[in-house]
């Protein structure tokens, strides 16, 4: 995992951090230059101090979107025939 500190809210292109997007991460005193997998980010900050955005990257073909698939609602059962029983006679 990868977590970068970016001062803002918004991308360049002005648009919010939304998990899933794929980020090309430059940093040379790092050695980084990657294609990274946004799986969240932390809005922080404010007026005083400035806006601050932490992101958290995986390495973009590592992670699986598809890795936990939803769940099915409820329990499919075979079809029973169900019987009237008298209680009352």
């Amino acid at each position: 995992d990868v977590v970068v500190q970016v001062s803002g809210h918004r991308t360049p292109d002005g648009v919010l951090w939304t998990p899933g997007q794929r980020v090309r991460v430059i940093s040379e005193p790092h050695g980084t230059d990657a294609i990274l997998f946004l799986m969240g980010r932390t809005f922080s900050g404010g007026l005083p101090d400035g806006q601050i955005t932490q992101l958290r990257f995986k390495e973009d073909g590592i992670w699986i979107p598809d890795a936990y698939p939803s769940q099915k609602r409820g329990k499919k059962h075979a079809k029973n025939e169900t019987a009237v029983v008298p209680v009352w006679e």
